[in-house]
């Protein structure tokens, strides 16, 4: 599809190439977790912090599970409704 896209565009065929290997690589590194970014530190890939962790422990460390958090996630909020507690309020 997306070379298609660049082919009508007008685009050269190596400049096609590199289009795909740039999303390819934007998609790798987004959904492989040894490619992501750190976010302690927003520079450094998973792979290379793990690995610098097995220096420090003098042991190499292999990932063999995670878990992934979503911010705000397991945060339970109260549902209210706040037309019952200001009828509540004039009526009490």
């Amino acid at each position: 599809m997306i070379r298609e896209t660049a082919k009508e565009a007008g685009k050269a065929a190596d400049i096609i190439e590199k289009m795909l290997e740039g999303r390819v690589r934007k998609f790798y590194e987004e959904v492989c977790l040894l490619e992501q970014t750190f976010v302690m530190d927003g520079e450094t890939k998973i792979s290379k912090v793990v690995d610098n962790a097995g220096k420090e422990h003098g042991k190499p460390i292999k990932l063999t599970g995670y878990l992934r958090f979503q911010l705000g996630e397991g945060i339970e909020k109260e549902e209210t409704d706040f037309a019952a507690e200001v009828a509540k309020a004039a009526n009490g």
